[in-house]
């Protein structure tokens, strides 16, 4: 063998021998990355598995009846207690002059505060930091907590950690007076868990169908009724830019501009009336990137409006073109 040829062979087999470094290199990091990722997808459906046992585990405690006293010999037994009776339609309260923010009203119709025993129950047996209960017709009926805008973004409602987070209040809503917006917020999951089934609303034919949700507080219970689901972006200035977190702070005519920018960018266009003395009820939750908002509205329901008569209104409703 000549020099050359001694020369040549010795560079193939350097070579190969970097060309299969290479390969095994590339082969590690993918089966890397498939570990990685079975990992996280099993960490997903492990934290979805929890978060729907916790969900039964709260529907169970708030729904339960309780069961009456036994009486002695000769008495006569006492009734379960039942959950205090509250009305689901609003009840009016004064409206301030247009240059006026809305001063903390007692509740109408609780004044005392006589507590909900059905969330007494939750927060004495569950988590102190759960405040209220929301049902969304064939959607959803969880538990919303409240503490500051950060530690239920993923953490359940023990206060575990859960990449599904927990429905949670507006850390600047108070619920010791009656407030006349309550905002929530949740993860927009893939799963349609938490907020994820809000998109349901962006099909025309499920909001005619299905259009009312409840809201339950320690003071008090409502019905609400969506007016708007809106595409909604948190950059000032830009065209869908809605300054709904100013609603609670607002003024009467700053919260008459704010309904009527939800309205304009609201893909639905429905005759539901709302008057910036109602009881709203937003619900947020992340669309897109990281400045894009998925938001749904509600209001309340009158004393002297009926579901069924509302949801004749409803089938007028149309989609606005995109």
């Amino acid at each position: 063998m000549t020099p050359q040829e001694r020369r040549s062979r010795v560079r193939k087999r350097k070579d190969s021998q970097q060309r299969n470094k290479v390969l095994l290199a590339v082969a590690l990091a993918a089966l890397g990355v498939l570990l990685f990722s079975g990992w996280r997808l099993f960490s997903y459906l492990d934290d979805l598995r929890h978060s729907h046992s916790l969900d039964d585990e709260l529907r169970a405690l708030y729904y339960q009846t309780e069961a009456p006293e036994t009486a002695a010999p000769g008495e006569t037994p006492s009734k379960a207690p039942t959950r205090t009776p509250r009305p689901l339609y609003a009840t009016a309260t004064p409206v301030p002059p247009e240059s006026a923010t809305f001063a903390p009203q007692p509740y109408p119709d609780n004044p005392t505060r006589k507590t909900d025993t059905a969330i007494n129950r939750l927060q004495r047996n569950i988590n102190r930091d759960i405040v209220g209960w929301l049902s969304i017709d064939g959607l959803l009926d969880q538990a919303v907590v409240q503490r500051d805008n950060d530690y239920y973004l993923r953490r359940d409602y023990k206060g575990y950690h859960n990449q599904n987070g927990s429905i949670f209040l507006d850390e600047a809503i108070g619920l010791y007076s009656r407030p006349y917006t309550i905002t929530l917020y949740g993860h927009n999951m893939k799963s349609g868990a938490m907020f994820g089934c809000l998109r349901q609303f962006e099909n025309l034919s499920y909001y005619k169908r299905s259009p009312f949700l409840s809201f339950s507080s320690l003071y008090e219970q409502g019905r609400y009724v969506i007016f708007a689901v809106s595409q909604v972006t948190t950059v000032q200035g830009e065209k869908h830019f809605i300054a709904f977190n100013a609603l609670p702070f607002a003024t009467l005519s700053e919260r008459r501009a704010i309904i009527s920018d939800i309205l304009r960018v609201s893909i639905l266009t429905t005759p539901i009336d709302v008057q910036p003395d109602d009881q709203l009820l937003l619900m947020v939750t992340c669309s897109g990137d990281e400045t894009e908002r998925r938001l749904v509205c509600a209001r309340r329901l009158r004393e002297d409006e009926t579901e069924a008569s509302l949801l004749q209104t409803i089938q007028r409703t149309t989609k606005k073109a995109e």
